[in-house]
């Protein structure tokens, strides 16, 4: 018998390369899933454990980027498994070209207006009331650039200016907080950390985030030191940094409270100092004020590096905390860099509330100082 040519090929086609004597069809087919059932559930376990610790603090929506990051874990871990090279672009890469690049043009001028204005705008912490400036019609541009692009760091550049203006209207209403005097400055002080806090916590509530850098290594809180990624396991070195920043973020706070403490309070004798209350209310606003502004709702819209980055040159161009701006500039960044690593909230809140309770007397000047005996003379 001679057997038909076509035939044969079309039963190799059929058949598998090897099967084992005695093995059924459904063992064969169960054992060729194996690599993509691994591959899921080890990106499931490794997207479980990155969402663990910010899931009940933030609000509805500010954690989207992590349901994208999922979806690279998994297909990576499939790539690797089945041996392909080529991993899937991310969400935003899907987005027409020109068009990403014409919203991150127009933002990076924007952050560039933010920080023309800022080095334009007056310090605060002064004994002078609040005022409006032509320069403070900037926020209507951030706004309308809200409006048009839906980015809630437009609506951060905007909260300075809208500041101002509610400040005018406070001083219209109780004409006691334009007095050149310590309380006062005080009341002023304290309100528009409140306005700064409640309009922060109204953008971190009411809009949705659009991170820059997902897919890729700027969207992580260590850009350098995150290459492992795609695998689903942290780098050892990344989780010992963190465990340190955590530490003296810590015993740094903890410490700052008690120096802040025994100075406000004569060496721990009285509670019941000039200001003292005053001063704790300020600080604990204005601390937790400014990590919702910039930790919360900034760096969860654009990344840690970027927020950081932004942190520092906006104290270079408006602080008066350091005699040289420079130096300022670097020391902010870095320290927005360490409070952006740590996953604790909380730890963010206390540690920066302790840093405005050192440097309150920096901040509004006690009353015996040369500024308020000048005032009294005028």
């Amino acid at each position: 018998l001679v057997a038909n040519p076509s035939s044969a090929m079309a039963e190799m086609d059929f058949v598998p390369s090897e099967r084992k004597p005695g093995e059924d069809w459904t063992t064969q087919v169960k054992s060729s899933k194996s690599c993509d059932s691994a591959a899921s559930t080890h990106a499931q376990d490794v997207f479980q454990l990155r969402t663990e610790v910010t899931e009940d603090l933030s609000p509805k929506g500010w954690n989207t980027d992590l349901v994208e990051a999922n979806h690279d874990l998994e297909t990576g871990a499939k790539m690797q498994c089945s041996g392909e090279a080529q991993v899937e672009p991310s969400t935003q890469e899907k987005v027409p070209e020109t068009s990403r690049k014409q919203k991150e043009v127009w933002y990076v001028l924007m952050t560039m207006l933010y920080f023309v204005y800022r080095s334009q705008e007056e310090s605060i912490f002064t004994p002078k009331a609040f005022s409006l400036r032509w320069n403070d019609l900037v926020g209507l541009i951030f706004i309308v650039s809200f409006l048009l692009t839906r980015k809630p760091s437009y609506l951060v550049y905007a909260i300075n200016p809208f500041r101002n203006v509610v400040m005018i209207l406070l001083q219209t209403i109780w004409p006691r907080m334009k007095a050149e005097d310590t309380n006062p400055e005080y009341y002023r002080n304290i309100s528009s950390a409140s306005i700064q806090l409640c309009s922060a916590c109204a953008i971190w509530f009411l809009t949705t985030p659009q991170p820059i850098g997902v897919g890729t290594r700027w969207a992580l809180e260590m850009p350098c030191l995150d290459t492992s990624c795609l695998r689903g396991r942290m780098s050892c070195l990344k989780k010992w940094l963190t465990r340190v920043v955590n530490f003296l973020l810590i015993a740094t706070g903890i410490a700052a409270v008690l120096m802040a403490l025994e100075k406000q309070t004569h060496g721990f004798h009285s509670l019941h100092t000039e200001d003292h209350g005053w001063k704790i209310i300020l600080s604990v606003v204005l601390g937790v004020a400014e990590e919702v502004t910039w930790r919360n709702v900034y760096m969860a819209d654009n990344n840690n590096s970027m927020q950081a980055f932004t942190w520092g040159v906006n104290h270079i161009v408006a602080g008066t905390g350091m005699n040289n701006p420079w130096v300022y500039g670097v020391v902010s960044g870095s320290y927005a860099f360490c409070l952006g690593v740590t996953p604790y909230v909380t730890l963010r809140f206390f540690h920066h509330a302790a840093v405005e309770y050192f440097v309150i007397d920096n901040l509004v000047k006690p009353e015996g100082h040369p500024i308020w005996l000048t005032q009294s003379v005028v």
